[in-house]
């Protein structure tokens, strides 16, 4: 329960008002404890997150929604029903996803923190390898505001990042699991690199470094069929990227001055028990 000053002081008079005269040592504690609170109560500090997010439940399309479509012709016209997007079947020589462009300021930083959140249906989905490198028929990718940037790749029994803009046979190694059927992803971005969970995030599928800067577009999410080497059917629920992290916690000082408060409050409650004991 979050208290502010106003309510803090009314508590500490409620009590006061309750206790006989005998305890005015208490009560002069009680109004130091709440007078340090009131110097303390200033608001948490919060950073707002930079993010995007498209959400098939609001029954429109991710271009309705701010995304722009990236649609090379040739496959079936992305549609939305029953809280979902349908896509596919994709061509093999063709691409079709989203992207939006994420603000840079504050700087999408994946050393500050990156996070995807995801449900999707894979009907299908190939897995390609040829000329030396490899591609799957769905993707989610991300760059930040230094231009490295992960794909996360999603065949219909594979999945796997990809660090540099040439996706080679021999980057992170491909975790097989199958991912046909609707599954939640969650993709995990620091300074120690970017960690993939399944369901629940209860299992680590792949991981992968940071990779080196310059290698893409920066400051940018995309979702769908990228690769025009492979193909896929898919059903979309939501996907959302979210940079940086938000906290509500009290400030150190703040949360100590609570501590003492409830700690006082505890203890007289204990005094006066004790007095009603015959």
């Amino acid at each position: 329960m979050e208290f502010n000053t106003t309510t803090r002081v009314i508590a500490v008079k409620a009590i006061a008002a309750t206790r006989p005269a005998k305890t005015a040592g208490a009560l002069c504690a009680a109004t130091v404890v709440a007078a340090l609170l009131a110097l303390s109560s200033r608001p948490a500090q919060a950073q707002s997150p930079i993010s995007a997010s498209y959400e098939a439940s609001l029954g429109t399309s991710p271009q309705a929604q701010g995304w722009t479509i990236i649609d090379n012709v040739g496959s079936p016209a992305p549609t939305v029903s029953g809280g979902f997007l349908n896509q596919g079947p994709t061509t093999n020589s063709e691409s079709q996803y989203w992207q939006s462009t994420i603000n840079s300021n504050p700087a999408f930083d994946f050393n500050q923190g990156f996070v995807l959140t995801a449900r999707l249906n894979v009907v299908s989905s190939s897995y390609v390898e040829t000329g030396g490198i490899r591609r799957s028929g769905y993707y989610y990718i991300f760059s930040d505001t230094l231009g490295r940037y992960y794909q996360f790749g999603i065949a219909s029994d594979r999945v796997f990042f990809d660090n540099t803009s040439s996706a080679p046979t021999g980057g992170p190694a491909y975790t097989l699991v199958n991912t046909t059927g609707f599954h939640d992803y969650r993709v995990v971005v620091d300074s120690s690199g970017a960690r993939a969970f399944f369901d629940g995030a209860s299992i680590a599928l792949t991981s992968a470094a940071l990779g080196p800067t310059g290698v893409y577009t920066p400051n940018v999410v995309q979702f769908g069929d990228v690769s025009i080497l492979a193909a896929s059917q898919t059903q979309t629920q939501f996907v959302r990227y979210t940079a940086g992290a938000t906290t509500t916690a009290p400030e150190p000082a703040s949360a100590a001055l609570t501590a003492s408060f409830t700690a006082f409050l505890s203890l007289d409650l204990i005094k006066r028990r004790r007095r009603l004991i015959p």
